[in-house]
């Protein structure tokens, strides 16, 4: 089931990226959630998906709950 929400997600923003390819200049990204009790780097999968779908915008990222150990070493991934 989650491969399949992956899969969906990256394929909706890739259509956004190609319909809209002028227009994002910069991005904010917000991720809160999956929960922690999901695993730990759960949270590690919306960086390569954002990425990959718009590969000349600057993204910024902001993931809740940074104060936890696996949020700290996801940023560094």
């Amino acid at each position: 089931m989650r491969h399949k929400f992956l899969a969906a997600t990256a394929k909706k923003l890739s259509d956004l990226a190609r319909s809209k390819s002028s227009f994002f200049k910069r991005i904010l990204v917000i991720v809160d959630g999956p929960p922690a009790s999901t695993g730990p780097h759960t949270r590690y999968r919306a960086g390569p998906i954002v990425a990959d779908s718009f590969p000349r915008v600057h993204i910024d990222f902001v993931l809740d709950d940074y104060l936890r150990e696996d949020e700290k070493e996801t940023v560094q991934r």
